[in-house]
């Protein structure tokens, strides 16, 4: 699967000294294993099947479907937040999708939402 960037923090993620600068070592570490993982898969249905970090759809505060967003567990707290690039959400639709955008990490747990990138 081809995994890009989103503008916001395509420099930092295109370079791993910036990248260690930005967030500490195992958090980059942690980054790229998951970006790894992506690029494993053919599709992100497939990605979704195996589960490797615990991937699922975001939810606003308010239980509303953060549309096409999805998290993946870096840590306990902190997600990678990712946006499969496909028409839909649909099973059939993500079976199609050969893309995903990396949008940052994130801490979304409790009242205070905190992005670590961007």
């Amino acid at each position: 699967m081809l995994v890009t960037y989103d503008a916001k923090i395509e420099k930092i993620l295109n370079d791993d000294k910036l990248l260690m600068r930005t967030v500490d070592v195992q958090f980059a570490k942690m980054i790229r294993k998951r970006e790894q993982d992506l690029k494993s898969f053919n599709n992100f249905w497939d990605y979704l099947q195996y589960g490797l970090g615990k991937p699922h759809s975001l939810e606003d505060s308010k239980g509303k479907k953060d549309e096409g967003y999805y998290g993946i567990s870096l840590t306990d707290n902190y997600r990678l937040i990712v946006k499969p690039k496909c028409k839909t959400n649909d099973s059939e639709s993500l079976k199609e999708c050969e893309e995903v955008i990396i949008i940052g990490v994130k801490d979304y747990h409790g009242k205070n939402e905190k992005w670590l990138m961007p």
